[in-house]
């Protein structure tokens, strides 16, 4: 059965409609996190951590609220080689 010029005129239509139409932005299932779950996030994570270790960045999830990502650096100190022996 060969497409008639109505339902051709009606796909193209479509198509081009959706071409013009924005596109979604993609979904963020993460937020910043309040001044408490900073603090306590903080608090938590650099736990027995090194002392040089410092909290770039927090998330919180909005889907789990058990899970949080933590961007951090940390300061890795290099061990004295002895001298070389001769």
């Amino acid at each position: 059965m060969a497409p008639t010029h109505s339902r051709i005129a009606a796909v193209l239509t479509l198509a081009a409609l959706l071409s013009l139409s924005p596109a979604t932005a993609p979904a963020d299932a993460s937020r910043a996190p309040t001044r408490a779950e900073s603090k306590a996030i903080k608090k938590g994570f650099l736990k027995g951590r090194p002392a040089g270790t410092k909290v770039k960045r927090i998330r919180v999830s909005t889907v789990d609220k058990r899970f949080s990502a933590v961007t951090y650096t940390a300061n890795v100190r290099e061990l004295e080689r002895p001298p070389a022996s001769s």
